[in-house]
């Protein structure tokens, strides 16, 4: 018999398709990025915005999704401007990372939560906004630093991104001043000049300075009539 041979099976390359879709940067200029707390200040609440911006800059729509990691200090956080073609969800946990109290507070120490939102189809030139929003409140660290983080996922065997920001981070900075009150200062500075000029006051009447003065000033007073006297001319005789 002779041996057959079986030609490999044919294999079927899909070609992939190049897409442009990026975070935008004016969108993350929006965000907020300081928030000062005085002393006074414990207990209030501010609120914070994070804000992303998602682009097609191709002709091409695409089915993406964004995922959204911040910290659980972003309280009553949400997503804005949510459309029928969204479907976004959350794990019923946070991410199991420790909560400690330390700067910067991203989701590597600290913990967060995690959201995704599918896109079924990216449109050329119509961006989607997304808005975390959250209230935080005043702690006892004299500074932390909130890091919300956004990435684009999408099917790499089908689609390839070449340009563009896949994965953006938003920073929040949280600081404590001290607000200082002068008026001890200065009531205590004022009654220490007054008890200081006293203290000097009476060094000086106990050494005699004042009897001095008084003295010297008395002689002087009893010499300028004789000196006047003195020199001052004879009367004429009368005639």
């Amino acid at each position: 018999m002779t041996p057959q041979h079986h030609s490999p099976a044919p294999s079927i390359t899909l070609p992939s398709l190049s897409f442009f879709p990026s975070f935008s940067s004016p969108s993350l200029e929006e965000s907020t990025k300081y928030v000062n707390f005085s002393s006074k200040e414990a207990g209030t609440s501010v609120p914070v915005t994070h804000r992303y911006e998602v682009k097609n800059l191709r002709q091409r729509s695409v089915p993406i999704s964004v995922t959204f990691q911040f910290p659980v200090e972003l309280r009553t956080p949400a997503i804005n401007r949510p459309r029928a073609s969204w479907s976004c969800w959350a794990p019923t946990h946070p991410l199991p990372h420790p909560a400690i109290s330390f700067h910067p507070q991203d989701c590597s120490v600290a913990t967060c939560k995690k959201i995704r939102c599918r896109i079924a189809s990216l449109e050329m030139q119509q961006p989607l906004e997304f808005v975390i929003k959250g209230n935080i409140s005043f702690q006892w660290q004299q500074k932390v630093s909130l890091v919300s983080e956004a990435r684009i996922e999408y099917e790499e065997k089908k689609y390839t991104q070449k340009e563009g920001f896949v994965q953006r981070q938003v920073q929040t900075v949280v600081e404590r001043s001290e607000v200082y009150n002068y008026l001890p200062i200065i009531v205590g500075s004022s009654v220490g000049g007054l008890v200081l000029l006293a203290l000097i006051t009476a060094a000086l009447y106990k050494f005699g300075f004042f009897k001095r003065q008084y003295k010297q000033r008395m002689e002087g007073d009893g010499a300028e009539p004789a000196q006047s006297d003195a020199s001052s001319p004879p009367d004429a005789p009368k005639q």
